[in-house]
């Protein structure tokens, strides 16, 4: 068995709190005995969350069941199933599909126990891969982590590069097997994707863009965050191009010192101008917004920008949770170290370290 090490922390807020607070014991009297727990997972990429981290961005939903005390034996029937494809987009370094089954470590706290242990096997369904690749590592493998059971499968050491688009799959059959029991009751489960980028995201302050029909090209590189300002005697548009790899989008815009009364305008174009989704910026949200493309965006050349009308010069902050890259092109460079660091995402928490020789030879095996 190809043996992996992972360290993990899983946190699952808000609602969470109050189905932990009804977690059950189990009987006394007696040893129980192993249970096999199935699950059914309908992924709908509209409810994804995504977020960037350092280098990796991982994209995940979730779901929430009653409690369950897990104890050494037990097996998780994960199915997950998709009504289109889960695309997976391309890395240099590893693109990965997980599933995970998570406990109320927000609300307790780090699990007093330490690590649990997990033996997974995950087989893809409607898989599809660039031509020459080899199949994807599906287990078994076991994994070491903190407050939560997972499993994955993917590519690695190099596999599904930008280049060749990734992976994509309609659903995946996941069976976890609890070797080393988490004391706490077990609340839900995430399914999701994960890939590394190819260097740290980009901050520009200050940046002064451009109209639909002449925006500013973004610096070269991945960008992460752009701030600047709408000037007053509107309306004034600030107006970015830039290139999507593909996969589900998703950015942050805040607008700082507005004027009450002013409303402003968040949009995404495609590259000849056309309307992808608007959304309104006013009082009413605190002049913050969540913009998504509920389903994954087509790879190519978009416009993103603020559009408004203000006596004032209000300042405005573009957080791209999904990372994107100018639409002159990005040179991507040799990955220095081949890990993977998914940590600190909207109640989901992982971390997962692979040396390449150990990556190498799970893929020859699979």
């Amino acid at each position: 068995m190809q043996r992996t090490t992972w360290t993990a922390r899983a946190r699952m807020a808000g609602a969470l709190a109050a189905v932990a607070a009804s977690a059950v014991a189990l009987a006394a009297g007696g040893a129980a005995r192993a249970t096999e727990y199935d699950e059914s997972f309908a992924y709908d990429s509209s409810k994804l969350n995504c977020g960037a981290f350092g280098q990796s961005v991982i994209c995940a939903t979730f779901k929430t069941f009653a409690p369950i005390q897990t104890q050494a034996g037990d097996v998780f029937n994960i199915n997950v199933s998709s009504s289109r494809p889960i695309v997976v987009p391309g890395s240099p370094t590893q693109s990965l599909f997980f599933v995970d089954a998570f406990d109320s470590a927000d609300v307790l706290g780090p699990n007093p126990a330490g690590g649990v242990l997990t033996t997974y096997t995950m087989t893809p369904t409607g898989f599809t891969a660039p031509v020459g690749q080899p199949p994807p590592i599906t287990g078994p493998l076991q994994s070491n982590t903190t407050n939560h059971y997972i499993g994955f499968l993917g590519y690695c050491c190099g596999y599904g590069e930008p280049d060749n688009g990734g992976f994509s799959l309609t659903g995946v059959n996941a069976n976890l097997r609890v070797d080393a029991a988490d004391p706490r009751a077990i609340v839900g489960m995430a399914a999701g994707y994960a890939y590394v980028l190819p260097e740290l995201p980009k901050t520009f302050h200050d940046l002064v863009g451009g109209t639909v029909d002449s925006p500013l090209i973004l610096p070269k590189g991945l960008i992460g965050e752009i701030t600047g300002s709408i000037s007053g005697g509107g309306p004034e548009n600030e107006f970015y191009a830039f290139t999507w790899q593909g996969g589900v989008f998703q950015a942050e815009a805040k607008i700082l010192g507005a004027d009450p009364n002013a409303v402003f305008t968040f949009e995404l174009r495609s590259s000849d101008g056309r309307f992808v989704r608007d959304l309104r910026i006013d009082s009413l949200s605190d002049f913050d917004v969540l913009f998504s493309s509920l389903t994954p965006l087509a790879a190519g050349n978009y416009l993103v920008g603020l559009k408004g009308s203000t006596a004032f010069d209000p300042g405005f902050s573009l957080d791209f949770l999904t990372p994107i890259q100018s639409s002159a092109g990005l040179s991507v460079p040799e990955p220095s170290t081949w890990a993977l660091l998914l940590a600190g995402f909207g109640g989901l928490g992982l971390a997962l370290r692979r040396r390449r020789a150990q990556l190498a030879a799970a893929a020859a095996a699979a």
